[in-house]
């Protein structure tokens, strides 16, 4: 109790960008687990671009878990200015940080980046990506995705075709339907 420092988004982003290795990404995974409370998201232009800065500087950190939780803090504020930001996520060389992107852009409702994921999920990337992006685009429930996710409920992977199917129903296509009542059946299992 004698140790414990309550911290504000402020702090945390200061500890973000001049702390240890260490002290870094657990003031990032701290902030991105007090930006659930919306409540406690600050909206003022300061921390908007703070996060943004900092964000952008993780790219050259030594840590990547600094960049992961950051974008996931990003995702949690639902702020749509942090779209742009977390379109050059898509792009991280870093498998854990671009699904963090990915995850954070479904969250947001990043509509600008719908073209983008749906090209991942027509791709030959990693099934993890593929996966958070079908998500994503059913998070973002634009009608353009419905091409990719017919596609996609045909995938080998399991979790991607109820993923897909779980898609095309928050889009109003009845294309998944097969695959959806199959999961609500306990045999199927």
């Amino acid at each position: 109790m004698l140790t414990y420092e309550s911290q504000d988004p402020y702090d945390l982003l200061n500890n973000i960008n001049s702390g240890s290795l260490t002290k870094r990404w657990q003031s990032a995974f701290e902030l991105s687990n007090m930006m659930s409370d919306p409540a406690k998201v600050p909206k003022d232009d300061l921390f908007i671009n703070k996060l943004s800065m900092m964000y952008d500087k993780s790219k050259t950190d030594d840590e990547p878990k600094v960049r992961t939780y950051l974008a996931l803090a990003m995702g949690q504020t639902n702020n749509s200015i942090f779209c742009e930001d977390l379109k050059d996520g898509l792009i991280d060389v870093d498998l854990t940080n671009k699904i963090a992107a990915i995850k954070s852009i479904g969250m947001i409702g990043c509509f600008e980046s719908v073209d983008v994921l749906n090209n991942m999920i027509n791709s030959n990337i990693e099934d993890e990506v593929k996966l958070y992006s079908i998500i994503a685009v059913g998070q973002i429930s634009d009608t353009s995705s419905i091409p990719s996710l017919k596609i996609a409920i045909h995938y080998e992977e399991p979790n991607i075709r109820w993923e897909a199917a779980l898609a095309l129903a928050k889009l109003n296509d009845k294309s998944g339907y097969d695959i959806l009542k199959n999961l609500l059946n306990r045999k199927y299992y």
